[in-house]
């Protein structure tokens, strides 16, 4: 099975709406004031924790989950720092969340 990170760093309802697109269970990148939702909710995946990188930057979140995890496919399924091109053929911010959630 290929190991997966989906990162998330927005608010329960961002990590609720990706984490709820997940067919396998997989690891969970979050903010930690945001994670009890993954525990709570969605106890079949794990938890990463990222601290210290700003919560409308989930690019930077996902190159450091590459760093550390370099044999994990990475999905960053926030749009917060992407740019108008990469979220355009969207309806709304909750489209482009789940649409990259269910990639992995």
């Amino acid at each position: 099975m290929e190991k997966k990170i989906l990162v998330v760093l927005g608010r329960f309802g961002d990590i609720y709406m990706a984490a709820k697109q997940l067919k396998e269970p997989c690891k969970i990148a979050c903010a930690p004031e945001f994670s009890q939702i993954v525990y709570e909710l969605f106890p079949q995946h794990e938890v990463i924790i990222i601290e210290g990188i700003p919560k409308y930057n989930p690019k930077m979140a996902a190159h450091f989950c590459t760093v550390k995890y370099p044999d994990h496919k990475i999905v960053a399924a926030q749009q917060d720092g992407t740019t108008l091109d990469e979220y355009i053929g969207f309806r709304n911010f909750q489209s482009y969340q789940e649409y990259h959630a269910s990639t992995l």
